[in-house]
């Protein structure tokens, strides 16, 4: 097996550049947050997004549980979600 893809992916998922694109105020996941008040809506424009599908009935609920915690900050929750996402082996290797 060639690991050089997977080294190459790492550091790419892993760059300031990439998350500082997930961060920005003007990017989409900054526009998601603010035009899907419902988070089940939310969650699947993430999906969307970043895997091209809708998520299970299971990754959505968890998904919303995550995003709906009490306190959290949820611009900062999505960027988090969107990140673990980007990490998934489904997106590393379809994407």
């Amino acid at each position: 097996r060639d690991w050089s893809s997977d080294v190459c992916s790492s550091d790419l998922l892993n760059s300031p550049e990439l998350n500082a694109k997930l961060k920005h105020q003007g990017g989409r996941l900054a526009k998601l947050v603010e035009e899907q008040s419902q988070t089940q809506a939310l969650v699947d424009e993430l999906y969307l997004t970043f895997l091209t599908r809708y998520p299970t009935d299971a990754e959505r609920s968890a998904s919303a549980q995550y995003l709906d915690r009490p306190g959290v900050d949820r611009r900062e929750a999505t960027q988090d979600l969107g990140w673990s996402l980007m990490n998934t082996l489904e997106f590393m290797f379809n994407h």
